[in-house]
């Protein structure tokens, strides 16, 4: 069973921690409840045991808990939702970036992956020609530079993201990445 503290987490998150919710409220069959509970207890074990293993990886030397903001990418390069998708796909092939945060008047309000151009199959020239604002994923989840870094990556986990953008006083000011997490995992594990 899930400690309390994971409760606590995927609450936070709003998500479901008995994974019923929404299979009662659609009037789903004993059969449907039943998998749906076995499915939200596999992710609360899941995540347990993810928080359990990043707990000890997840300090500095001295003791302090590692936040998002050590290992998050500050100031990230962020476009527009009238931009083309041509646009960004050549900022993230020059840059090697998988994401980028959609900006509009100073806030969030999406995220383009390399995976959401991918899904939108159709010819080359109509998918570059494409608004971002018509293929990113709006409304991002999001995460604050204070966290720590066990809860970011519990967090991506539970949604099956690879990116959370960092937000502060409504602003984004940085990315943190399963590849930003998975860095400082090396390493700490080097450093002993």
């Amino acid at each position: 069973m899930a400690s309390d503290e994971t409760r606590t987490l995927l609450k936070r998150f709003g998500i479901a921690v008995t994974g019923l919710e929404d299979a009662v409220a659609s009037g789903a069959s004993a059969e449907d409840l039943a998998r749906a509970d076995a499915e939200a207890r596999a992710r609360l074990q899941d995540v347990s045991g993810l928080l359990r293993r990043l707990r000890g990886a997840s300090t500095h030397p001295g003791g302090r808990p590692t936040t998002v903001e050590d290992v998050m990418t500050s100031d990230p390069l962020v476009i527009g939702p009238e931009a083309t998708v041509g646009d960004a796909h050549s900022v993230m092939a020059s840059r090697g970036f998988r994401h980028l945060p959609v900006v509009e008047h100073g806030r969030l309000v999406g995220i383009l992956s390399m995976t959401d151009i991918g899904r939108i199959g159709s010819t080359l020239a109509e998918v570059l020609a494409r608004k971002i604002g018509d293929v990113m994923t709006p409304n991002p989840a999001t995460i604050a530079p204070g966290e720590r870094v066990e809860l970011a990556a519990a967090q991506m986990a539970l949604r099956k993201i690879n990116c959370l953008p960092v937000i502060s006083a409504d602003r984004i000011v940085g990315i943190v990445t399963t590849y930003d997490l998975l860095d400082a995992l090396a390493r700490h594990l080097r450093e002993g």
